[in-house]
């Protein structure tokens, strides 16, 4: 499927939330009909080396969005508890946009 293009101006969400004693802030944007279709990760603290892995996996994501991937699918494949519980920030992340925290 090719990469949907955004358009330039767009609505926009911030949140923020803490991962592993480190304070992340997100935003994102969605598509007309809903679907999740970017993000961006930061950590809060500047300078933290989670800062530049977390921002490489927003936007690794944030191109399989743009070419179809459901956000359910990337999280499906992200390390997770038996219970759900998602063990990294990208998928914490996406289970707080989605509205499915564990």
């Amino acid at each position: 499927m090719p990469r949907v293009k955004l358009p330039n101006c767009r609505l926009a969400e911030t949140i923020e939330f803490v991962h592993d004693n480190l304070t992340y802030i997100v935003t994102y944007s969605r598509q007309l009909d809903g679907a999740l279709a970017e993000f961006f990760i930061d950590v809060a603290k500047p300078g933290d080396p989670m800062n530049l892995i977390a921002k490489d996996m927003a936007t690794l994501a944030s191109i399989a969005l743009q070419h179809g991937v459901p956000s359910s699918e990337i999280m499906a494949a992200l390390s997770q508890e038996l219970d759900g519980t998602m063990l990294g920030p990208l998928g914490a992340a996406l289970a707080l946009i989605e509205g499915t925290p564990k």
